[in-house]
């Protein structure tokens, strides 16, 4: 997993912990977090396999960084024994992460920018003038809207992390 991974699942725990009326295990955090992210549309890679454990690794990291904190323990029946209650030591909130852009995504948006620059090229060389302006119109537009959506995906919401 990339640091911007974990950057992301540390900013979405941060994000749900600190909207939680009432400490919570990280087995129930991982669902809130599951569901923001649903919701959000962010990509099912980010949050699919996202359960307790790993949300509990999430939730000692930030504990290491003082952001949160064992508020008790809880009984869990399936597992037979007591599993820390987390609770953020701020109480204000924090804003929601925008997710990684993934290597995929990236590549992507990338071939679609060069299949649009070859198609151009070849219109350009077999055509005329006309046909060959028209190509780098699309081609423009084409990279506007990569260049928007590449800065849509990189640009998160600022999280105070101490990473």
């Amino acid at each position: 997993m990339s640091e911007a991974q974990r950057a992301y699942r540390r900013g979405l725990a941060m994000y749900c912990i600190t909207r939680e009326p009432a400490p919570v295990t990280a087995a129930d955090l991982a669902i809130s977090m599951q569901a923001i992210a649903q919701a959000e549309g962010h990509a099912r890679n980010l949050w699919g396999w996202l359960d307790g454990v790993q949300v509990g690794g999430v939730l000692r990291t930030l504990a290491g960084q003082g952001a949160v904190r064992i508020h008790g323990y809880a009984r869990d029946s399936g597992a037979g024994r007591d599993v820390p209650r987390w609770q953020a030591v701020v109480d204000e909130r924090t804003s929601l992460p925008a997710p990684p852009e993934t290597a995929a995504q990236h590549r992507d948006l990338q071939h679609t920018v060069d299949g649009i620059r070859t198609a151009a090229n070849a219109r350009a060389a077999v055509a005329g003038h006309d046909e060959f302006t028209e190509a780098l119109r699309a081609l423009a537009a084409h990279q506007a809207e990569f260049i928007a959506r590449f800065i849509a995906t990189t640009q998160a919401p600022e999280v105070a992390n101490d990473d």
